[in-house]
Formats: structure tokens, sequence, C-alpha cells
């Protein structure tokens, strides 16, 4: 045997091999100390013959024993692998929701074929529009398990596919899919945006478009209560439509022009209400740009005094204000958000520090 075949097979049974290296240097230390006569006595040829003996044994056996602490701590261990026969077992199961009617059906033929070599259980999740596909899998993991989902993986509903990864491998369990290959085309259509807006500004919503087989081209129509805003081939997956609309409530309709096997999702319906800008109050006594910027978004009214009546207004922005101009009306203001408004102190040179809001009656109302 090699010195390189030795180590390795040191390796394969020792943890900290390096540490039988010690000995090397210890054998000559040991050596050296017993050879060592720290006091000279005078000794007949006899004993001093019986002292050498004695001395090559005290060496053979402290470095014995070092050797067996050495080994010791270089931590040896043994490797045993044992196979247990199993009882193999796997679960197939069958998504049946309305979207797999656009794939091959291969469920029995793989059934048939898994069976000749394993047991096989086979279960049918998901139904109708409802896909459930996490749902149906936490139902049948188990640990050290084996899953196998036949399924296009369009969950629309129950536990999230990421999470019930995650809980498989903390079962120490295995999840396989099989995606069929597709027999029948379609798109469909859906409407993705805000349910509420604000009146007279820019609202944004996404129509997207998916396909499944081989389509080339969608035309798009989209409509605002009836009256057609987009009416295209759709250029990509998402076309995004920006409008200002007026108050009330709107109906959007999103139709695409295809000849597939669902027709129902070529059509998707989504309303939205809007509502008026809301109402704030602008307290300042000098000029800001904050008036235009709260424009764009709110319906704002400014000046220098509070109004009389507060009830119409849903915030109120204070504008660079110092605490001798705002004590007076603490009280008025702390009212106003006691009722659920907002306040918002905007600083500059008359506020806070140098408006003196230390320990004024106004300081109590900031947060």
């Amino acid at each position: 045997m090699s010195i390189t075949e030795f180590l390795h097979w040191i390796y394969g049974f020792i943890e900290h091999p390096w540490v039988i290296l010690l000995v090397f240097a210890a054998i000559p230390v040991i050596y050296l100390i017993l050879r060592h006569e720290f006091v000279k006595l005078k000794e007949e040829p006899a004993a001093k013959k019986k002292r050498k003996r004695l001395e090559r044994f005290v060496l053979f056996f402290r470095t014995l024993i070092i050797l067996c602490l050495l080994i010791a701590i270089a931590s040896p261990f043994s490797q045993t692998e044992k196979t247990i026969e199993g009882d193999p077992y796997i679960s197939i199961l069958v998504d049946n929701s309305n979207s797999m009617q656009l794939l091959e059906d291969v469920s029995k033929e793989l059934q048939e074929r898994l069976e000749k070599k394993i047991n096989v259980e086979t279960k049918v999740i998901g139904s109708g529009e409802s896909s459930n596909i996490g749902d149906g899998i936490l139902s049948n993991l188990k640990p050290h398990g084996s899953v196998l989902l036949v399924s296009d993986c369009n969950a629309n509903s129950g536990a999230s596919l990421g999470d019930v990864a995650l809980f498989a491998s903390k079962l120490n369990a295995s999840i396989s899919v099989v995606k069929p290959v597709v027999k029948n085309k379609d798109a469909f259509v859906s409407i993705v945006g805000p349910s509420k807006t604000m009146e007279d500004s820019d609202t944004s919503f996404d129509v997207i478009i998916g396909k499944v087989g081989d389509i080339s081209s969608v035309p798009l129509v989209v409509d605002i209560d009836g009256e057609t805003v987009y009416n295209k081939v759709a250029d990509g997956p998402v076309t995004r439509i920006t409008k200002k609309l007026a108050k009330g409530v709107h109906k959007i309709t999103a139709r695409i022009n295809v000849n597939d096997y669902f027709s129902q999702n070529n059509v998707f319906y989504k309303t939205i209400k809007v509502v008026p800008q809301p109402k704030i109050f602008l307290f300042s006594e000098k000029a800001t740009p904050l008036l235009q910027l709260f424009r764009q978004v709110y319906d704002v009214d400014t000046a220098g005094d509070l109004p009389a009546s507060l009830k119409d207004y849903y915030a109120i922005v204070i504008n660079d204000l110092p605490a001798s101009k705002l004590d007076p009306i603490s009280d008025v203001l702390n009212e106003f958000v006691a009722d659920g408004n907002g306040l918002v102190v905007v600083g500059g040179e008359n506020s806070y520090e140098n408006g003196n809001y230390k320990g004024s009656l106004f300081e109590s109302i900031l947060p």
C-alpha cells in the first residue's frame, strides 16, 4: 500500500487524521526526556543495564498510551450501509378543472404503466372553474411519500404551490409534475386595475391576454360605458389603458375575437367607481408650490386663517406657521383630528424649532 492510498484509507475512518501525526513528534520528546540524566548517580554496570531496559519499557508504553489518546482525539468512526426493503407507493393526482380540457388526457395510460412496477393510488382534484391544486397536494402528502401531479399547474384557489413545496421538503416527500401536451388552443382575457379612483385623475388598468397553443394574433376591443377606447390587434400580453373618468360607476368591457376552445373567457367585465376628489384645506400665510402639487389629486382651498366650519374637509395642511398662530386654535385642530380627519404639518423657517413648538399647546396634537 502506497502512502497516498494509506492516507486515503485513514481519511475514510478518522475525522481528524492530522492528530495522529503528533505521535511522531511525541516519540523523540519522550525519548530525550528518558535519556536525559537530570541527576547523575554512580551506578553499578548491572544496575545501569537494568535501568536502560526499564527506560525502553517506559518509552514503549508511554508512546502507546499517547498514541491511544491521539487516536481518541482524532475521532475514529465507521460507516455502515443498510438497505431496508420497503413498499414502493405513489399517489397520482389528476387535475379535473376545466382548463385541463385543453390538454391530452394521459392519466389512465400513466397509471397503467406505473402499476406494473409499484403500488398506485389515483385521485381527482379540482373541478369546474376551481383549480385548488395546492389543497389537493396537501391532503395527500405523507412523510417520505411521493406525489405525481398531472396538471397544467394553473392554480386559482387554495394553498400556494410555493408553500406546499416548502411543507413537502419538511416531510421529506417528493412532488413530481406531468404536464400533458396541448390538444386544443385557447385564449383568455382579464382586466386588472383599481375598483375605486378619483374624479378627473388619470386612471390606468391593464388588459391581460393569455394564450394556450398556437395562436398568432389576438384582436382586442376595450369599451368604457359602451364607448370603444381600444380596437386593434394586441401588441403583447399586457395592454395598458389610461383614462380620466367622471364621477360615478363605470363599466369596462374587454373582448377578444378569436376562434378558440372556450368562448366564455373571451369577454371580461369590470366596474370602477369614481368618487369626487377629497377636499383639503391648505393653511398658509404665503404662496407655496404645495398648492399646485396638491391640486393634481385634491380639491384644495387655501387661506391664512381657518374657516368657520371644517366639516367639508378631509385634512388640513399647515404650511410653515409658528406656535403663536396655532395655539389659539389648538382646541379646534384637536377636535378635527379626533373626528378621524388628517393633519399634515409642513416645516420651514417659521415652524417647529423656529416656531417655538416645544412646550406649546399645539405640540400636544403632534405625534
